[in-house]
Formats: structure tokens, C-alpha cells, sequence
């Protein structure tokens, strides 16, 4: 699972568990969020105009 916002920071989460894995700073604002299919990463778009790709999950 993922959550982002207004910080600029993505954080990923165990769905299992509810535990916090890495973070990420975007340098903006989090805009909009999606999952690729087969939920290997999420795409993230931030008020600096760049759209970011992260790992889905960490192994």
C-alpha cells in the first residue's frame, strides 16, 4: 500500500501488517497517484511538474 500528500512524502506500507517501509521525498506536492498494473510500482505526480515511478514493494 501507499500513502502521499501535501508533505511530498510517498511512504509505503506493509499490507499485511500495516507497518511503515521507506519513504520518499518528491520535492512537491503529491497531485495524483496511480498503480501500474500487476501493482509492481506506483507512479506519482507532484506539484514540481515531474511524474515519479517507485517500486511498489521492497524486497
Amino acid at each position: 500500500m501507499y500513502a502521499g500528500g501535501w508533505s511530498g512524502r510517498l511512504h509505503l506500507l506493509d499490507a499485511a501488517d500495516g507497518a511503515s517501509l521507506p519513504s520518499f521525498d518528491l520535492g512537491g506536492q503529491i497531485l495524483a497517484t496511480a498503480c501500474s498494473p500487476g501493482g509492481r510500482s506506483v507512479h506519482a505526480a507532484s506539484s514540481g511538474g515531474t511524474l515519479h515511478t517507485l517500486p511498489a514493494a521492497v524486497r
